[in-house]
């Protein structure tokens, strides 16, 4: 999907105490309060919830910059390549770095290498991600939640951990946001192009399937994807 920039709702939304997405908002926000502006990176994977969760600290960082007269600084993301990556998906990684000015880290390498690096040497001590209770392992974290004791110590920070596959959709959707083209041909969950495929639940009959957005049964998100 093709998109402008995102329009000023967003950060509206963001802000307005009462709206629903404040919680996550400020969840993010306190991330930067509690590690530092230097300290915090987003983990941008191209999927559909790192796209809200990229998009949410990009408003945390430049909130928290203001309110504490701090100088504009560029949101820190990182994107860990696979060897069998989607050409899509980096190329939607692509284009929201420049779209957005994000400082954009890329790794090769495995995803604990790749976060040894950030945290002993690029001084990440907070990192932003999409997870959602419906995740694998997705019960077993918080909204703040530090490393596994066999990982570099860091905290992982997950503000849309309690939001349904309807609302990260209705969230894109609402404030016309762009993400990754897969989603429009029937995946429902990106993984790499040897385990991810699209959604069957999504199959019209003729060999194409509906749009992402349009899957009813929240359970059969993870359907395209093959349990290794």
């Amino acid at each position: 999907m093709t998109s402008t920039l995102q329009p000023t709702s967003l950060f509206e939304e963001l802000r307005d105490e009462s709206s629903s997405t404040r919680a996550t908002a400020i969840s993010a926000i306190n991330a930067f309060r509690l590690f530092g502006v230097d300290s915090v990176m987003c983990s941008f994977n191209g999927g559909k919830d790192a796209t809200v969760a990229m998009h949410i600290a990009r408003f945390a960082l430049q909130e928290f910059t203001k309110l504490n007269n701090l100088p504009p600084r560029r949101l820190k993301c990182c994107f860990w390549v696979h060897k069998h990556e989607f050409p899509e998906i980096e190329q939607f990684v692509e284009k929201m770095a420049k779209e957005y000015d994000l400082e954009l880290w890329e790794f090769e390498g495995g995803f604990k290498e790749g976060l040894r690096e950030c945290v002993e040497n690029r001084g990440i001590r907070a990192v932003i991600m999409g997870t959602r209770l419906s995740d694998p392992d997705g019960h077993q974290v918080s909204v703040f939640e530090p490393s596994s004791l066999s990982w570099p110590s860091f905290m992982r920070v997950n503000p849309i951990l309690h939001w349904k596959y309807s609302e990260v959709w209705d969230f894109l959707k609402r404030h016309q946001l762009p993400y990754c083209s897969l989603y429009d041909q029937g995946f429902t969950s990106l993984g790499n192009v040897l385990n991810t495929k699209p959604n069957p639940a999504l199959a019209v009959g003729d060999g194409t399937f509906r749009p992402a957005h349009e899957l009813e049964d929240e359970c059969h998100e993870r359907m395209g994807r093959e349990v290794r």
